[in-house]
């Protein structure tokens, strides 16, 4: 029995699907190359209004003498004289705010770190103080112990 049997239409489609793909990338290609080609033919008949025959002059008769363009002044000295010094001073006040900035951040920086071993010392010391409780809890415990293990050896006291 085959594998495949309920699925007869998977069986054999590599082949049509290679043929397939190789035509259709021949049908592209040729489209693409055939309207490279044909494309100044279309082109050709767009829609735009015509230019009359008038429009321009004949080819024959020489061109009207144009006047000599001259290059545009140099700006006075003063105005580039003023906008250096302004550039100067934008550039000053700048670098100005700017070491204002890094000093303050320097400066938090600095508060924060102080501010952080400042805690660190608290937390140690607090510590340290639990710790002490701590032992002097167990010495209590100890010595509670001891006084019961004690009051067990001796003989009970009677009464009478």
């Amino acid at each position: 029995m085959h594998p495949y049997w309920h699925h007869g239409h998977r069986c054999g489609r590599g082949t049509s699907r290679l043929f397939w793909f190789l035509l259709g990338g021949a049908t592209a290609t040729w489209w693409y190359s055939h309207h490279d080609v044909q494309a100044w033919h279309e082109r050709r008949a767009c829609w735009r209004d015509r230019i009359p025959q008038n429009a321009y002059p004949a080819p024959g008769s020489p061109p009207a003498p144009t006047a000599a363009v001259q290059p545009p002044y140099p700006p006075p000295p003063t105005e580039t004289d003023a906008v250096s010094v302004t550039i100067t001073e934008l550039s000053e006040a700048t670098l100005n705010n700017l070491l204002v900035t890094i000093e303050s951040l320097k400066s938090k920086l600095a508060e924060h770190r102080a501010q952080r071993e400042l805690q660190e010392r608290e937390l140690q010391a607090l510590r340290e103080a639990k710790f002490k409780q701590f032992e002097e809890w167990q010495r209590h415990m100890q010595e509670q112990q001891a006084r019961e293990e004690q009051n067990k050896q001796d003989p009970p006291r009677r009464l009478v």
